[in-house]
């Protein structure tokens, strides 16, 4: 008598599971293997940059010690910092750590100066650095060769924020050094903007010995080749094919938790920058924040009027778009092409909001055009802020 299929379906798929799991486990180990041979330690030594000599050009020194540097943001939130490194050959240090006591900066730019090179090779952005240290890879960048004259570190965060760096130091090739690399680029993420929105993108791609998906991807490719040869063992037919297949599925769910992760702080973020709060949405925690503020002025300026015409004018489409939309549903009136319909379009009572910039002015009482021959109606203030001026058509 002949079983089903389906009966043998279970002993068949456990056994190609079991293969799968231990190719995967050999792939691993032999991936590890050739990193360690391949990035063995070097003979250099930790080279510790000396923060008690760190140079402020940008921002405001706070205090300064042997064990730590705290540097006050300028009012654009940026600060810029040098540290001596003379006499270390680039080459021979390829990982540079760095690690903050409190809030850590949004961004830093790492800038390098060697003795062969006018000036200072920009090497990279690292985007974030949560947790409170990172360990970038240099070994791949374009200026990090020669003899090191001093590293840059170029601060980004909230104006006048103070960050306050505990260390920093130059690592020759080593394995630890270049897994502490991996593990910091790996589970790093970027803050939540519109633009990134379902778009998984490493923190710092440039500074990173290797991406996810290449790392993930050899690993895939490994262990289907193992699980391949593995099902060549007596009484394994017919498991090959799909204990690959299991293995490549595994190395896929792999690298999608990585983008699950970063999905997930993107959401937390999201949710905390612009979800509801005691005082409700909070729309001027968004890129939109100007035009929010404007638009409210505006309501708060017509009141219960909701019918009189509110004509937008600005030579920016997108202050002027951005602006319109958050002045709906009132009576609005916005154009691409020009600014401002012809004066005999203009009605009394109408409201003009002039955005910067525009090409058309007050002079006299009247509304000007940027065509001299136009005769503009004449207007009355009702407020006039920064970048911005409500008039009201008499």
């Amino acid at each position: 008598m002949r079983v089903p299929s389906t009966v043998r379906a279970g002993p068949h798929f456990a056994f190609a599971a079991a293969i799968a799991a231990v190719a995967l486990v050999a792939a691993a180990l032999l991936l590890a293997a050739l990193v360690v041979l391949h990035r063995a330690d070097g003979p250099g030594t930790r080279l510790d940059a000396p923060l008690d000599e760190a140079a402020v050009r940008v921002g405001q020194l706070v205090d300064r010690g042997k064990g730590s540097v705290r540097v006050a943001l300028d009012a654009t939130g940026n600060a810029l910092l040098t540290l001596p490194v003379a006499g270390v050959a680039a080459d021979s240090h390829p990982t540079l750590s760095l690690c903050f006591a409190g809030p850590p900066p949004d961004r830093i730019l790492l800038s390098a100066e060697t003795a062969d090179r006018a000036g200072a090779a920009r090497l990279g952005v690292l985007g974030s650095t949560r947790g409170g240290c990172a360990t970038a890879y240099l070994g791949r960048a374009e200026g990090w060769s020669g003899a090191l004259k001093a590293i840059r570190l170029g601060l980004g965060g909230e104006p006048h924020g103070v960050v306050e760096l505990t260390s920093v130091s130059l690592n020759p090739p080593g394995v630890t050094a270049l897994f502490a690399n991996l593990a910091w680029a790996w589970t790093q993420v970027r803050s939540w903007a519109l633009r990134a929105n379902n778009v998984a993108v490493s923190a710092a791609t440039d500074l990173v010995y290797a991406a996810p998906n290449v790392a993930v991807g050899a690993l895939a490719i490994l262990a289907a080749a193992l699980a391949l040869l593995l099902a060549r063992l007596p009484g394994a037919s017919r498991s090959g094919v799909l204990a690959a297949g299991l293995s490549v599925l595994c190395c896929w769910l792999l690298l999608d938790a990585l983008w699950l992760h970063q999905q997930a702080f993107t959401a937390r973020e999201a949710f905390d920058r612009y979800g509801p709060g005691r005082d409700g949405p909070r729309p001027v925690a968004s890129d939109d924040a100007p035009y929010v503020r404007v638009a409210e002025r505006v309501a708060d300026a017509l009141g219960d009027d909701h019918g009189s015409r509110i004509l937008v004018a600005s030579a920016s489409d997108f202050a002027g778009m951005r602006t319109a939309y958050h002045l709906y549903p009132r009576n609005v009136y916005w154009r691409r092409d020009h600014e401002l319909p012809e004066p005999r379009f203009l009605q009394q009572g109408d409201y003009l909001l002039l955005l910067a910039p525009t090409a058309h002015r007050v002079a006299d009482g009247r509304l000007t055009y940027p065509d001299r021959s136009l005769l503009g109606p004449p207007v009355a203030p009702v407020f006039v802020g920064r970048g911005s001026a409500l008039l009201k058509v008499r």
